[in-house]
């Protein structure tokens, strides 16, 4: 993953030989707290000032420096934001795009994340569209018509899911010549001659009237058919943004499965409540997540379970509504990595269960798992060709889930 800012932030080597150039942002340890929200850009984020992401009304941000601490919106930003989606363009109303300043100030462009890390349900994700700098010294897309002439093997879809997944460069043909991008300093070269072309990576532009229009038309969406959810579920109450918590009586088979997988480690403990968690958009991520893996995997069934996983009350609305998210959910645990943790047997996620009211939480998840391995505290993703981190490749109890899509929260369990 990237920055989704544009900007020569600290720890970021800035190439500054040639004016023209354009560099590559490439850092994943403020990706988060640099990307806008896009829950809060729909409709509103659960998390609020808990909120890992920055809330704004629109999938763009300019800002410059005020002062050490505080970054300030810039005037005419749906100018600028036009401006800088043309490559052509270089500064607009006093703002260097090059440099990242304003005046003396620097300057920051925040975003939405790319389109190519999201399920292709989520609105307003920010298109990156590609280009190089031809002889003539004009922007050709990657993959557009004017670029095909020259039977070039790559998109700029392509480009963008390589660069998302953190690579340094991409090789590729176009005629009967071979070529490589350079993301770090973004330039192709051609493999047999060496010479050089500049790269730029700009975003599609997003009026602030399209922003609306894609809204009003993402929330008029008539529902999924009731067939694409579990047959469990209340049919008559799929909302079409958010989730709704079901009560499920002592009578159902559901209840007596989720009650019989807690009372094997949790037999003396009385349970008040379970909820059964529907969210479609969650849901709908979770199977588009499930059908990558198996795609991945060549068809392969995907390694899927439920899990336990202890919370406190204040905790709730924001994972049903958004998923967990190990920065403001909380660490159940760091041992095997720096992710979500999820337990086989309910006594070990009852330790990170908060007391309120004298009652408890705890949710029954379903997880991904996949592929797994042995993790490390250090790690923040699993090692390549792993999907997830456990405690024991023999017999795993903790699991941690790196990526929020590989989880669905389907119970909540209400307990003393």
């Amino acid at each position: 993953m990237k920055y989704m800012i544009d900007n020569p932030a600290k720890g970021t080597k800035v190439i500054t030989e040639k004016k023209s150039k354009e560099v590559s942002m490439k850092s994943i340890s403020e990706v988060e707290i640099n990307e806008i929200c896009l829950f809060y850009i729909r409709k509103h984020c659960s998390f609020n000032d808990k909120c890992a992401r920055v809330h704004s009304h629109l999938p763009y941000k300019w800002e410059f420096k005020y002062d050490l601490k505080t970054w300030k919106d810039i005037p005419n930003m749906e100018e600028i934001e036009k401006a800088y989606c043309n490559p052509e363009n270089n500064t607009s109303k006093g703002l260097d795009f090059i440099t990242m300043k304003y005046g003396s100030s620097n300057v920051r462009r925040l975003s939405t994340a790319s389109s190519v890390t999201k399920p292709p349900n989520f609105v307003l994700t920010t298109k990156w569209v590609w280009y190089w700098k031809n002889e003539h010294g004009k922007w050709i897309e990657y993959g557009h018509h004017a670029d095909k002439k020259s039977g070039a093997s790559i998109s700029s879809i392509t480009l963008e899911k390589v660069y998302a997944e953190g690579a340094d460069s991409k090789s590729f043909s176009a005629a009967d010549q071979q070529y490589v991008i350079y993301f770090k300093d973004m330039y192709q070269q051609n493999q047999k001659h060496y010479t050089k072309r500049d790269v730029r990576r700009r975003p599609r532009f997003v009026s602030v009237e399209e922003v609306k229009k894609k809204l009003e038309t993402d929330s008029e969406k008539t529902s999924d058919p009731a067939s694409s959810f579990p047959i469990h579920w209340d049919k008559g109450v799929l909302p079409e943004f958010g989730y709704m918590r079901i009560a499920v009586t002592n009578t159902k088979d559901e209840f007596k499965t989720v009650e019989t997988a807690f009372r094997k480690t949790m037999n003396t403990n009385q349970i008040h409540k379970i909820e059964r968690i529907q969210n479609p958009s969650l849901w709908k991520v979770f199977q588009w997540q499930k059908e990558q893996m198996e795609k991945s995997k060549e068809g392969k069934e995907v390694d899927e379970r439920f899990l336990f996983h202890g919370t406190k009350a204040e905790l709730i609305d924001p994972i049903c509504e958004q998923n967990f998210d190990w920065r403001i959910c909380g660490v159940n645990g760091t041992s095997y990595g720096k992710g979500s943790y999820f337990a086989r047997d309910a006594s070990y996620s009852n330790k990170y269960s908060k007391v309120k009211d004298g009652h408890k939480y705890m949710f029954f998840v379903r997880v991904l798992a996949g592929e797994f391995t042995k993790g490390r505290s250090n790690i923040v993703r699993p090692p390549i060709l792993y999907d997830s981190c456990v405690n024991s490749t023999t017999d795993p109890t903790i699991f941690v889930i790196f990526e929020k899509y590989q989880i669905y929260p389907e119970y909540l369990i209400e307990y003393s």
